[in-house]
């Protein structure tokens, strides 16, 4: 979705500018679904969870990786493709350093105060301050979501209100702070991340559609939804009260059903599932390289067309395929296979802090 969403940038100033506007602008909604998803799979991945230290290790730590080789590969490379020479130049580097480390490096970016190695970095510096928040709440043992909910609430709904006097559910909102960290840990679209926790429990209560039927007629409505929503550009902004309802009603819907409908995904979708967060990553990086190289055989005017938008799009899925198996599996599993290894000798144990799900994520 973001990917399509992205590709209209093509058409700009060409006759085709409205269309692709109305028809992949709401492709951006993509990340509002992954935030809510994020935080429904934390529920159900952390449910065993005990609190013991060591679990909460080994969850950072995967979570970390699982994010950040990825990105850091991915992002090193588009950051020095794109600035060249200047990319070593000291405030490049401390730019680097801070991307790498998921601190938004500028706090006046356009894009909800975060960005990073590549434009798409600042969704990644939320995300991993999700984790971080989760990690030290999964310490709580049984009172973590307490916690975790706490610790939200005075960062997203206290200090800014204290701030500047109201609550908004708009990402421009900011606070009065140079700080690009605390603007992002204030920042109204995390509640879409609470969103998808409040989904998770809903999952795992006893909640569910009385038969087959009701559930096709919900699911049927939930995607029929949130068709008109990308027809007719129905809030059309990154947040829980714009895109944000959408992705919960979906999300909530599909999750519900699968409880009582056993729902068919066709393998294309698993598949593309599966290499979703290396094409988010590749996907500007492609679009940047091959504007470079059709403009360098002089063929530069493809890149304003519908045929470039295919071209683009196709050769990302290649290129993510590729980055999913040698950086998401490859490298991945063996740089946490180490790292757990490391942490389970120094913690004297030779297995998973808990046998289930959560470590394994």
């Amino acid at each position: 979705m973001v990917v399509l969403c992205h590709a209209r940038w093509f058409l700009l100033g060409t006759p085709s500018q409205d269309l692709a506007e109305w028809l992949l602008a709401p492709g951006g909604a993509g990340v509002d679904i992954f935030f809510v998803i994020s935080g429904f799979v934390m529920v159900y991945s952390t449910r065993k969870s005990t609190g013991n230290l060591q679990y909460t290790v080994e969850f950072l730590v995967k979570r970390f990786l699982k994010i950040w080789i990825p990105y850091a590969a991915v992002g090193l490379i588009y950051f020095y493709s794109t600035r060249g020479a200047s990319a070593f130049t000291i405030p490049n580097l401390i730019w680097v350093a801070k991307s790498l480390a998921f601190i938004p490096p500028d706090v006046t970016a356009l894009f909800y105060y975060g960005s990073g190695l590549t434009p798409v970095a600042w969704s990644l510096n939320y995300e991993f301050y999700f984790y971080l928040v989760l990690s030290v709440s999964l310490l709580f043992g049984s009172l973590r979501w307490l916690a975790f909910g706490l610790w939200m609430f005075f960062f997203v709904y206290i200090v800014p209100v204290y701030d500047r006097g109201f609550f908004s559910t708009l990402p421009m909102s900011s606070i009065d702070s140079t700080s690009a960290y605390l603007q992002m840990m204030t920042n109204p679209i995390i509640i879409e991340f609470i969103a998808g926790i409040c989904v998770g429990f809903m999952y795992l209560s006893p909640l569910k559609f009385r038969s087959v039927a009701m559930s096709r007629i919900a699911i049927m409505f939930a995607i029929g939804l949130g068709a008109w929503a990308w027809a007719t550009h129905f809030r059309n902004v990154n947040s829980i009260s714009y895109y944000g309802i959408f992705a919960v009603l979906i999300v909530l819907v599909l999750s519900i059903a699968s409880k009582s409908k056993d729902i068919q995904v066709p393998k294309c979708l698993i598949w593309l599932g599966n290499i979703s967060y290396s094409l988010y990553l590749v996907h500007l990086l492609v679009n940047h390289e091959l504007a470079m190289l059709l403009q360098k055989f002089g063929m530069g005017q493809i890149v304003n067309t519908w045929g470039h938008v295919i071209l683009t799009t196709c050769t990302s899925l290649v290129v993510a395929a590729i980055s999913h198996h040698v950086l998401e599996t490859i490298v991945h599993d063996r740089a946490r296979d180490y790292m757990l290894g490391k942490i389970r000798l120094f913690s004297g144990s030779r297995k998973p802090a808990e046998s289930n799900s959560a470590t394994q994520a």
